[in-house]
C-alpha cells in the first residue's frame, strides 16, 4: 500500500480524483449502484456500496391502495410489500454492485496508468 499525504511533491492527485470520478460514475452507470468512496493518504478506499432506493434508505415497493395505509394519530403512512433494505435482491444487487466495481477499477487501471497502486491498495480480490 502506497502512502501519500499533501504537500508532498506526487504530481498525480488530479489523476487520482479523476479515476475515483471515473470509477464512481462507471459503478453507477452499469448497475444503478452509488459508491461511497474516499481518498485517505493518497489511496482510494472503497467503503460502501449501495443499491437503488426509494427515498434515500427505505422500500422500493409499497402497495398503492388506501386500504393498506397504517394511520398513526391520524396520519396516514403507506404500509411496503417488501423491506428493501433486509431482502434478498437488495444483497444480490449490492454483490452485482461489487462485481462492476471490481470491472471499473480494471478499466481506470488501463486509463489511469500512474495510479494504479493507489486505486487498487485496499482492494484484497482484484
Amino acid at each position: 500500500m502506497t502512502y501519500h499525504t499533501w504537500g508532498d511533491d506526487w504530481p498525480h492527485w488530479d489523476e487520482l480524483y479523476r479515476a475515483e470520478n471515473y470509477i464512481a460514475s462507471y459503478v453507477y452507470r452499469w448497475s444503478w449502484c452509488r459508491l461511497q468512496s474516499k481518498e485517505k493518504y493518497g489511496t482510494l478506499r472503497y467503503e460502501h456500496i449501495w443499491p437503488p432506493t426509494y427515498k434515500r434508505n427505505g422500500p422500493i415497493i409499497r402497495l398503492p391502495f388506501p386500504l393498506f395505509h397504517k394511520t398513526i394519530q391520524g396520519h396516514k403512512y403507506p404500509r411496503y410489500l417488501i423491506s428493501w433494505t433486509s431482502s434478498w435482491l437488495y444483497y444480490r444487487w449490492m454483490w452485482w454492485g461489487d462485481k462492476i466495481l471490481g470491472r471499473a477499477v480494471r478499466k481506470a487501471c488501463i486509463k489511469f496508468p500512474n495510479v494504479v497502486k493507489e486505486i487498487t491498495g485496499d482492494l484484497n480480490w482484484l
